[in-house]
Formats: C-alpha cells, structure tokens, sequence
C-alpha cells in the first residue's frame, strides 16, 4: 500500500517561559508561553518511522531556554526570529519555522506603602500574541491582543445603521460598551 503524506510538520507546544528581572527596587516579570512548530523533510519519520532528521521535541524546549538566557525576549518577535534562525541554520531538513508566542500580563499587588516590589497578580484575561513564520528566505511576522475587555460608560454612540422590517432599536449617542477585543498586527 503506498502513502501520501499530505502535510509534514511536528514541533513542541506549551513550553512556558517566566523571565524575572530582579533589580534592587523591584522586579519584572516576563511571562510567555511558546509553541514551536517545523515544516520540512520528515516524511521518513511518519512513514517509516526513521527518525534520522528528527530533532527531538525536548531539544527544541531545551534550545528555547538557552537561548532565553542568552538573548533578550523582548520583544517577543525578535526573540522568535532568533529562534528561527538558530533552527534553520542548524537543521537543514527544516524549511519553515513557526513560533507562536502568548504572552499573560502581571499587575504588582498593592499595599499601603504603594505597588509591591515583587509580588503579583494576574492582570486579567487579556493576552499578547505573536506569530513569526520564517524560512531561509523571508519573515511573515503577526502580532495582537486576544481577550481585551473594554467597558465604557457614557458617551458611546450608535447610530446610522442598516434598518429593516424588524429593526426595532432606536438610534443612540450616550450608551454603555461593553466588548472583548482581538486586535491583530502585521
């Protein structure tokens, strides 16, 4: 029987890394979770089960902390595209690296004496995102914010929109907004 592999790729997801910076008057607090992912010449691996071009998963966690200690993570999209460039130099059976980066927010606790030096507390919901694709060749570089809830309470308007049959909302300039966002860059 003869296989066709339609798509070819394998990587390591949910590698949490938490950066504290401590500095004498308080610390910082850098908080990503990766998920990196490799496009290339496996087909050996899935189908033969010849592991001879695979860089172990664990290797690939390994590698992400390494070059953590070494290099700056912020920001997140040039710390990917070293990641990237490390993978691709090294691996010449890999012809695509995909790094997914989620980054959750820290507030410092507060106290009486003001915001506490190194104790925290989650921020909430909301999320950095960062998405670098790359090859031997180029960058595809996406980055956002998920789960950003925004309230106002006053002055939101809505107004002009399309009406039918069944419209039966009135026109409005001073309304509560209530939304969770997803903003995305390229």
């Amino acid at each position: 029987m003869n296989v066709t592999l339609a798509q070819n790729n394998y990587g390591k997801s949910q590698v949490r890394l938490l950066r504290v910076t401590r500095r004498e008057q308080q610390h910082e607090v850098k908080d990503l979770t990766f998920s990196i992912q490799f496009e290339g010449d496996f087909e050996a691996a899935h189908i033969a089960g010849d592991n001879r071009k695979i860089l172990p998963t664990d290797t690939i966690k390994n590698t992400l902390y390494a070059l953590a200690k070494q290099f700056p993570v912020d920001p997140v999209e040039d710390f990917s595209m070293r990641l990237i460039e490390h993978f691709l130099t090294a691996n010449p059976q890999v012809s695509k690296v995909r790094v997914l980066a989620v980054e959750k927010y820290w507030n410092r606790i507060p106290t009486r004496g003001g915001a506490h030096r190194f104790a925290f507390a989650s921020a909430g919901n909301e999320k950095r995102t960062s998405e670098v694709d790359g090859t031997r060749r180029e960058f595809r570089i996406r980055s956002g914010i998920e789960n950003l809830m925004v309230l106002k309470t006053a002055q939101s308007m809505f107004e002009g929109f399309l009406r039918d049959p069944y419209t039966t909302l009135g026109e409005t300039r001073d309304r509560i907004l209530s939304t969770n966002l997803f903003v995305l860059r390229h």
